[in-house]
Order: C-alpha cells, then structure tokens, then sequence
C-alpha cells in the first residue's frame, strides 16, 4: 500500500513539473511597431485594389467568459485610424441546438445571440469599441 502512495505522488510531481516547463507567459510588447505594418500596407498607393485586414480576436472578460470577435477594419484617412465592424460572440449567452436525443448539450456562443460592434485602432495603440 505503501509502494502504491508514492508511486501516485512520484507521477503527481512529474506531471507538476512537465505542466511548468510545458507552460508559458508571453511577455507585452508595444503594438507600435505591429500597427505601423498594418497602416504601412493600408496606406500603401493601391489602384484598383481594395484593401483591408480581416480580424479575429478573443476576450476574457470578467475573468469569466470569453468574448469572440470576428470582422475587417479599413483605413480611415480623415481620422487616421483603422475602423471597421465586427461580429462579437459571448460564452455566456448558450444555445442547446436540436440533436433528436433525449439529452442534447448546451453549446457556448449562441451563433444567433450576437452583437455588432465598431471598432477603431489609432497610431499609437488606442482602442474604442461603439
């Protein structure tokens, strides 16, 4: 029984460890230089050519749910920006779709329960959602 217990703890400690050396946080960095490329090649003389930058994004929001943004931005040359709007999808609001069983699951992200959002993106980094 002895030879049993820590044997269990023994692949406790190495899953613990595999989880931490598996593991990683991103460290931040200025997304400056990141939007300088997108407003580069949207301000770029294109003729003919419409250009823009498909989007796809996700939140957590309240350290809760999730928040799952989908659409395309364009620049705005009279303010500068990137603007554009987009689809936003919440965890928290469910369907249960129709599966013919006598159970069916709930789903997250409601495809028929979402929002329209607008967004802008300014040089410097700031975000405005409307």
């Amino acid at each position: 029984m002895a030879t049993n217990k820590w044997y269990i703890i023994s692949i406790q400690l190495i899953i613990f460890v595999l989880n931490k050396v598996n593991g990683q946080t991103l460290s931040t960095v200025s997304c400056q230089p990141v939007l300088k490329n997108y407003f580069d090649y949207l301000t770029q003389p294109h003729y003919n050519v419409v250009r823009y930058l498909s989007i796809q994004a996700t939140f957590i929001l309240e350290n809760r749910y999730v928040a799952y943004y989908a659409g395309s931005l364009n620049y705005v040359k009279s303010v500068d920006s990137l603007n554009g709007t987009v689809t936003v999808s919440f965890s928290d609001r469910t369907w249960t779709p129709s599966c013919g069983l006598l159970f069916c699951p709930v789903q997250n992200f409601g495809y028929k329960n979402t929002d329209t959002q607008t967004i802008a993106i300014n040089r410097l980094g700031a975000i405005q959602f409307i």
